[in-house]
């Protein structure tokens, strides 16, 4: 799914979580109650949802990784791996996984129109590769 949205798959990047990327993700965080309800009220044709959340290893390394949403009830949120882990995690792209919308750190929606919303906090990190 990045593929299709971006050309190529999300890149992994380490980086510290400073001022101006958490306040890109709270950003993110407070529209989720809306991004909850447009989800299950039913999304239009051609349109999807993405979650970045943290997945951690058991080496310690935390991997935070796009989900494509399948079902959302309160907390919980279910849906499909998008990244092919980097490190050591006994995951796989496409796997069923849930996460909890607590720890929930960005989101991207694509519209029917094809317009992209969200996804701050990835155009933050990638800016400072530049």
């Amino acid at each position: 799914m990045l593929a299709a949205v971006f050309g190529a798959g999300s890149p992994v990047v380490p980086m510290m979580h400073d001022d101006a990327l958490n306040a890109a993700s709270q950003r993110a965080r407070s529209k989720l109650p809306a991004l909850r309800a447009l989800f299950n009220n039913g999304l239009a044709p051609g349109g999807f949802l993405l979650l970045k959340a943290p997945f951690d290893a058991a080496d310690g390394v935390r991997e935070w990784m796009w989900v494509e949403v399948s079902s959302w009830t309160d907390d919980a949120i279910t849906g499909f791996l998008v990244n092919e882990p980097a490190s050591s995690l006994d995951l796989h792209a496409g796997q069923t996984v849930e996460v909890a919308e607590s720890t929930v750190f960005d989101y991207m929606h694509k519209r029917s129109d094809g317009v992209i919303d969200g996804n701050e906090t990835e155009r933050l990190i990638c800016s400072r590769l530049n």
